[in-house]
């Protein structure tokens, strides 16, 4: 079963969230980096709203550590516990 039809699934049917939703949007990058010399960096896929009105991100992360990097897969978290984990923007919206 892929990842949206799961969501679809456990949080019904979503709806897009506009532009107008604090500065988190699809093809932002933002950055969290850990006193241990690690980086997280996730790339927003898609921004959206469930059933009960709780904004969820969709995001691609990479994990970066003395110069390596490495692919972590999709995750996906609410807008408010997104922006505590990644507070640094890396760059502007796609678009």
């Amino acid at each position: 079963m892929s990842t949206p039809t799961l969501m679809r699934r456990l949080f019904g049917s979503a709806r897009a969230v506009g532009r107008n939703d604090g500065e988190l949007s699809p093809g932002t990058t933002y950055r969290s980096d850990s006193e241990r010399d690690t980086a997280e960096v996730a790339r927003i896929l898609d921004v959206r709203r469930d059933r009960f009105g709780i904004v969820h991100v969709r995001f691609d992360l990479v994990r970066q550590y003395h110069g390596m990097t490495a692919k972590a897969g999709e995750r996906m978290l609410a807008a408010q516990a997104f922006r505590k984990r990644f507070p640094q923007r890396m760059d502007s919206p796609g678009p």
